[in-house]
């Protein structure tokens, strides 16, 4: 009986020490491995460097839920999520972070397929705004309650201001944002009134497979003597076709394209896709579809490898709920509303 009491005394002893030796090793970070991750739903600009959830810019590093307050210089604890600071230590950061996604992200981002197979649910509409709120002397608005995702509000005021100092026209206006079902389905009903149903599929998408649904696609019009005129892309409007890549534009549905996006040619119908794919896209002379299940045949062992500008990216599909990508990189995070990610790093 005594020997088992001591060796119970031995046990709990035991248990105590391996406790105690845990909690001492997260105190002092030794836990603080690159398993550590944000989790956040992210996608990083490219452009501005910042983190986007939900369609609101944060600083880098803001909106992480993990932080080491480790604040003891001597133990060297450099936290990886420090909170709108540099590593105040001198260990190096890890080389890789690890971004948490949910299956529910696969819907959103700027390089998601909407399409006659593949549906947009209303559900993950981003932030939007008035255009009215945003037009410079170099564009119009042509109704105020015109909306767009607040994302692509930016390089569409760029783009437009770089149209009218090039050609030198404002006539240019947005007749054409953001809709929702309901409208979607005025828009087709119209269309299957005046041409048939099946002409009228060829111009206006079933409602919740339109692009304007995601805000990320507009329709321009053009002004000619007070009176909005369809937009041909022609002439003093050719401009747009050939530059608005620059942007992060495309033309959604090019001619030479109709027999892979089966929509009729819309020489006023552009998309945000977002630089560098915006460039890719019409380097490869590719319509949008093309496109994805271009880098869809990529993963991360092997990515798609390109220049733009000054950079270089590397660009891969992947279904895994949580990306690896290398620490203090630029990147971006889009799902492609059919089975997974397109992630984009800028070395």
């Amino acid at each position: 009986m005594k020997s088992n009491g001591a060796l119970t005394k031995i046990l709990i002893f035991a248990v105590f020490f391996l406790v105690s030796l845990g909690v001492l090793a997260l105190a002092s970070g030794l836990f603080n491995t690159a398993s550590e991750y944000y989790n956040g739903n992210i996608s990083l600009s490219t452009a501005s460097g910042a983190y986007s959830a939900s369609g609101t810019t944060v600083s880098p590093y803001a909106s992480c839920e993990y932080h080491t307050e480790n604040t003891n210089p001597s133990e060297q604890t450099c936290p990886y999520y420090y909170y709108n600071h540099e590593c105040p230590y001198d260990t190096a950061p890890p080389e890789y972070i690890l971004i948490e996604m949910t299956p529910y992200d696969i819907f959103r981002g700027n390089l998601i397929l909407v399409n006659k197979e593949h549906g947009f649910d209303p559900e993950f509409v981003p932030e939007l705004v008035y255009v009215i709120d945003h037009v410079t002397p170099a564009f119009r608005a042509s109704r105020n309650d015109i909306q767009l995702a607040e994302s692509i509000i930016e390089p569409l005021v760029q783009m437009m201001d770089a149209y009218y100092a090039a050609i030198g026209t404002n006539a240019v206006s947005v007749r054409s944002g953001f809709r929702s079902l309901s409208r979607q389905r005025e828009i087709l009903n119209d269309h299957i009134s005046r041409m048939g149903a099946a002409e009228a599929r060829r111009w206006a998408a079933e409602p919740g497979h339109s692009e304007h649904h995601a805000g990320l696609a507009l329709d321009f019009g053009f002004y000619q003597d007070g009176v909005l005129q369809t937009f041909l892309g022609v002439g003093r409007t050719a401009w747009f076709a050939q530059n608005s890549y620059n942007f992060g534009f495309i033309v959604r549905y090019p001619y030479e394209g109709q027999h892979i996006t089966q929509v009729a040619y819309e020489p006023w119908h552009f998309r945000y896709v977002g630089l560098p794919h915006s460039y890719f896209i019409n380097q490869k002379g590719m319509v949008f579809e093309d496109y994805l299940y271009f880098l869809m045949g990529f993963d991360y062992s092997e990515p798609f490898v390109a220049t733009f500008g000054d950079y270089e990216y590397e660009i891969f599909f992947t279904k895994d709920m949580t990306i690896s990508v290398p620490y203090g990189s630029y990147f971006d995070i889009s799902g492609n509303n059919i089975n997974g990610f397109i992630v984009t790093i800028r070395r």
